[in-house]
């Protein structure tokens, strides 16, 4: 990524972030700390232990360390927040995984995500996550029917997700986050590099919210993928140098996906129009890297791509 696309991106992160924030007057109830270095005072060392040891509600704050996955948060955990702290002078996109300075989640067993939550209303956020075995973090019900509520994913710094040792498209699932059978679920202000899959998938889930989310370089699939549900909020996210498209929805109605920006990917989709019988499609750009399957009553509001070639197109990137 050039200097002044890395510069732009990391001020739109950090306006937003501060502007944004997270809530202000939640208390760290329980800490850990891998070594007791950053904090001497911590509850834990393991971070599994404090997540099973902790009450509905409560915070766990996680200090600098490296912490293996799956950490796994059961439906019984409803409204827990976990809270990596981080060196102040560290920006997002300049993390890479000292655990003298980040919390970092590294690793996790094949086929297993690095979180797992299960429960409604859980927070996951200030976390570096590193060459997990699948997904990095997935929102997923433990019975695969029941939709977990509420799910907030914000200021985390995902790389490498899926099997780090396949290289290129070989690689299988390893998503960045991944909602599945989920209502109500946010991300914001995430930065994910080098997924195996999307950087970020909803499926078969309602009501979500993507934004300020930054997605450079998944390995197989688009930047973001929707695969049914409806009613989805995809605002201001930026999505470049996938193999597939920035943005794709399959199967999935009465989405708005405005002010997004997208770059350098492999597949520029095809133009949005009415579906006989099934309602229409907005386009208000004319942008034709987003690709649509089957799904009526999507609106695109001001999105844009970074191009040499004529308004309406995104660099094209032969794949083999």
């Amino acid at each position: 990524m050039n200097g002044k696309l890395k510069a732009l991106l990391m001020l739109s992160l950090c306006t937003f972030l501060l502007a944004v924030g997270w809530p202000a007057t939640a208390r760290a109830d329980l800490t850990v700390d891998d070594d007791g270095v950053q904090c001497p005072r911590a509850d834990y060392t393991n971070l599994q232990d404090a997540v099973d040891a902790a009450q509905p509600g409560e915070v766990v704050r996680v200090c600098p360390g490296l912490y293996m996955g799956t950490i796994t948060i059961a439906a019984d955990k409803a409204g827990l927040t976990l809270r990596g702290v981080r060196h102040r002078t560290i920006e997002m996109m300049d993390r890479v995984g000292d655990p003298s300075q980040e919390a970092v989640l590294v690793g996790s067993p094949e086929g297993m995500p690095g979180f797992a939550v299960q429960a409604d209303d859980v927070a996951i956020v200030g976390f570096t996550i590193q060459d997990t075995g699948d997904t990095g973090i997935e929102v997923k019900p433990a019975d695969g029917v029941t939709p977990v509520h509420g799910a907030r994913i914000a200021r985390n710094r995902l790389d490498t997700v899926g099997d780090p040792s396949v290289q290129g498209t070989d690689c299988a699932g390893g998503r960045g986050i991944n909602f599945e059978v989920a209502n109500a679920a946010t991300a914001i202000g995430n930065y994910i590099t080098n997924s195996c899959g999307a950087g970020i998938r909803l499926k078969t889930a309602t009501n979500g919210l993507l934004k300020r989310n930054v997605i450079d370089g998944s390995r197989k699939r688009p930047g973001i993928a929707v695969r049914s549900g409806d009613s989805h909020q995809i605002i201001a996210n930026t999505s470049l140098n996938n193999r597939e498209a920035g943005i794709s929805l399959h199967g999935s109605i009465d989405n708005l996906v405005r002010r997004n920006m997208m770059m350098g990917n492999g597949v520029p989709g095809d133009p949005l129009r009415p579906i006989p019988g099934k309602g229409s499609n907005t386009d208000a750009d004319d942008t034709t890297n987003l690709p649509l399957e089957n799904d009526p009553d999507n609106t695109w509001e001001g999105n844009r791509c970074i191009t040499e070639n004529r308004d309406g197109l995104c660099t094209f990137r032969r794949v083999r």
